[in-house]
């Protein structure tokens, strides 16, 4: 299976600090983790999306600090249903999220029983045509960088961009979640057909701001 060329693409929307504070105190009121409020937003253009899992606690051997294949994905799949509103969306998504997250392994499992080693590289644009419909999409959330110390008080120090590993999978299109300064940034790197093509920013454009446009819902 040959594989289309593709053109890397970056996008950054930040929120307010009263945004943000506003999105956090609202999950807490929804009893929903501010993860899965953002995935309910991206499913709603996304069917298919991999939330990044620590593995290191399953492996039959300690690794310590070791760099390597050590993380994996969860792979989730939800229909958005909009007559629900966004907040019960969310709570199905973080439901979703939860059974995920118990078994990271049941992924692997489903390949190692069927596929030969050497169609494995041929496996990850296999996954993005047929699960995918060629969108696949990544969530990594780094959380809260002020709580972890990460602060530059002052400097003229910036983040510019974040890096995803498994964007060199299959090409995913990778949202990198992190809040610094109390702001929270979500940081795309799309993996779009064309110099001119924009769909997959536009769909993230339109989810984050079903996002925002969540903070002022009145949903019960």
């Amino acid at each position: 299976m040959s594989s289309v060329p593709s053109v890397q693409c970056h996008r950054v929307w930040t929120l307010s600090v009263e945004q943000t504070a506003r999105l956090r105190a609202r999950c807490r009121q929804e009893r929903v983790s501010l993860h899965a409020a953002v995935a309910a937003a991206f499913f709603s253009e996304f069917s298919w999306i991999h939330v990044p899992v620590n593995l290191r606690p399953f492996l039959a051997r300690p690794v310590a600090e070791s760099f390597g294949l050590f993380v994996g994905a969860a792979e989730l799949r939800l229909a958005y249903q909009r007559q629900l509103g966004f907040w019960s969306n969310a709570r199905r998504c973080q439901r979703r999220l939860q059974k995920a997250l118990r078994d990271p392994f049941a992924v692997f499992r489903l390949f190692s029983k069927a596929v030969p080693f050497e169609r494995v590289r041929e496996l990850g644009p296999l996954l993005v045509k047929l699960a995918g419909k060629d969108r696949a999409f990544a969530i990594t959330n780094l959380g809260d960088l002020d709580e972890r110390g990460l602060a530059f008080h002052g400097t003229r120090v910036s983040l510019e961009s974040f890096y995803g590993a498994v964007s060199g999978i299959v090409k995913s299109n990778v949202l990198t979640v992190y809040t610094l300064g109390g702001a929270m940034s979500l940081y795309l790197l799309a993996n779009e057909s064309s110099t001119a093509d924009c769909a997959i920013r536009d769909a993230a454009g339109r989810a984050v701001q079903l996002l925002l446009t969540a903070l002022d819902s009145r949903e019960n």
